[in-house]
């Protein structure tokens, strides 16, 4: 009998969950994936297509896996903008750490010559030599935020890494170019719309997009 509760309950909500499926977009007429448009597409296996559109700077699609929970609709999608090793641990205790900074772009590395290296979130910034190489005193050193263009900007914690080496590979990844992470952001959907929000004070929630089901 417990099954047959468990079979049930799972059945009404993969059938409440699939009639979120399909298109929600800013466009009301025409091509709702056109030039400009934002929009997010619900497919039946869970996975998502998703594109701001173009006046906040990013047009590139957005994949990923949604799942439904009250009137939230949740969307993650897992992506790893950079790779971070240890290339040497043989001077774990040495004062100076050394980086060598690449561009990865189908598993091939390229030195990322004169990448802007910020050090602890401070306001000065480095800059990579030819060879995608900086260094730094280790002592106070806990992150490093990277920007190069056609790399997305990350911040990296570097505690862990910095306690048993003092030479760390970075490999940034060229192929997710103008890609947006979604960790666990929460939109509102209803049965005719997907509305983005934004948080400000005192929890209140305010629409910043209204996408409207084709």
């Amino acid at each position: 009998m417990r099954t047959l509760i468990i079979l049930f309950t799972l059945i009404i909500l993969a059938s409440d969950q699939n009639t979120h499926v399909g298109i929600y977009s800013t466009c009301w007429g025409g091509d709702p994936k056109a030039h400009g448009c934002m929009y997010i597409q619900l497919f039946p296996d869970s996975s998502f297509e998703q594109r701001y559109a173009y006046h906040i700077g990013v047009e590139a699609e957005n994949y990923g896996r949604w799942n439904i929970t009250d009137d939230t609709l949740i969307l993650n999608n897992n992506l790893i903008f950079y790779k971070i090793r240890c290339l040497d641990n043989r001077e774990a205790d040495s004062d100076t750490a050394s980086f060598s900074i690449n561009l990865m772009d189908n598993n091939s590395l390229i030195p990322a010559s004169e990448a802007r290296v910020i050090v602890n979130q401070d306001s000065t910034t480095f800059l990579t030599d030819f060879n995608g190489i900086i260094s730094f005193p280790k002592g106070g050193l806990s992150s490093l935020t990277i920007k190069y263009v056609g790399c997305k900007t990350v911040q990296i914690p570097l505690s862990e890494i910095l306690s048993s080496c003092s030479y760390v590979e970075i490999a940034l990844d060229q192929t997710l170019d103008g890609q947006r992470e979604f960790k666990n952001e929460k939109w509102l959907i209803s049965n005719d719309s997907v509305k983005v929000v934004a948080e400000i004070d005192s929890g209140l929630l305010i629409v910043v997009y209204n996408l409207v089901k084709r």
